[in-house]
């Protein structure tokens, strides 16, 4: 009876063992990484002290474009979506830096939010390394509201705006 009471607990405790984050003994130069992408949807805005959403639930997390790079930039991978993602894929042992996008800063327009963020990680050998990154607003929206009796007193007019890039004009029926 002891020897069948020390067989299982030798049993339970190799298999309490073999629950880690380590899936390769043989040590081949690969890790795995468990990416989880968060979205951040929220504006600042200058007409109420809370913030408001951009995207109004028009965009998720799973919507976001994910790209890998090492971070000597020797190696480059792109999924079109989260889901496209494979946690099961090996990557060689390094550092990278994770990119979850989505829409295109450029883009101009109420209806085009751009999203973005970026987390550095290592992949270890035969390690599956988690990675958490949350993609925030990467560009902002503008609207310019004049009043009744302003367009009544001039007799026309122009808004320009000017951030990082060019400036931008708006004409008076904008």
């Amino acid at each position: 009876m002891m020897k069948k009471t020390i067989l299982m607990g030798l049993c339970a405790a190799s298999l309490l063992c073999s629950c880690s984050d380590e899936w390769n003994v043989a040590r081949d130069g690969k890790g795995r990484i468990s990416p989880v992408v968060g979205l951040d949807a929220e504006a600042v805005t200058s007409r109420s002290a809370a913030p408001e959403s951009r995207a109004e639930g028009d965009i998720t997390a799973d919507q976001l474009s994910l790209r890998l790079t090492m971070s000597d930039g020797s190696w480059s991978n792109s999924w079109e979506t989260l889901g496209d993602f494979d946690p099961a894929t090996e990557f060689a042992v390094g550092e990278y830096v994770l990119e979850a996008f989505y829409g295109s800063e450029k883009e101009e327009g109420f209806e085009k939010p751009a999203y973005f963020g970026s987390q550095q990680l290592v992949v270890a050998d035969s390690k599956t390394t988690s990675v958490a990154l949350t993609a925030a607003l990467s560009n902002s929206m503008i609207s310019i509201d004049y009043t009744d009796a302003f367009k009544e007193y001039m007799a026309s007019w122009s808004a320009s705006v000017k951030g990082a890039g060019e400036a931008i004009t708006y004409a008076a029926d904008e």
